[in-house]
């Protein structure tokens, strides 16, 4: 399964909050190395959801802290540009007017991070989930470019819940879940 390239970096802002994190709890860790990857849900701009994904580290504290720290992240630009929002219709209407409204996903894969602190070295991977509301004026003789939509949707999904689930030694019916849920979220079939 294709891994979703690198773009971007975490915030300054951010990076000195898990250093700071490494700072004051790496001294209760067991071992010398350690690596963490967590998924960060962007909604309209705001960080929505964080959790970690794979192995955990020994310390609650200083995971507890990362999590706290990446809930406070700034958008620092992966939400979608707003030439593709109006490309698919336009943001969000004022009250009153009709539409229909879409979801945008994109995963976007953030450069590893390296924190050390009490000679504990902690790779931290973030992959950034950005969910953006789009609304389409448009009538049914767009029904091709929503199937494109939704293709690219799934493919998305796809290497989400198989990064998420499968890699992680769940079994089939994990996936499946995961798979259509993605494709709700989406609103595609």
């Amino acid at each position: 399964m294709p891994v979703p390239p690198t773009e971007g970096s975490l915030p300054a802002s951010t990076v000195r909050a898990l250093q700071a994190c490494a700072e004051k709890h790496a001294g209760r860790l067991g071992r010398h190395a350690y690596e963490i990857d967590f998924q960060v849900e962007l909604t309209d701009n705001q960080v929505s959801k964080v959790r970690p994904k794979g192995p955990r580290l020994d310390d609650a504290g200083l995971e507890r802290c990362m999590l706290d720290a990446l809930r406070t992240m700034a958008d620092a630009g992966y939400t979608p540009n707003p030439d593709e929002l109006i490309s698919r219709g336009g943001l969000l209407p004022a009250r009153g007017l009709l539409a229909n409204v879409s979801v945008i996903s994109q995963l976007i894969r953030l450069a590893p991070l390296i924190v050390s602190a009490s000679g504990v070295t902690i790779v931290v991977g973030v992959a950034v989930l950005v969910v953006a509301a789009a609304v389409s004026l448009k009538d049914a003789a767009d029904e091709d470019a929503e199937k494109e939509r939704c293709k690219k949707v799934k493919q998305g999904c796809i290497e989400f819940c198989a990064d998420t689930t499968l890699h992680q030694g769940m079994h089939e019916p994990h996936f499946t879940r995961c798979l259509r849920a993605c494709m709700e979220k989406a609103n595609c079939p």
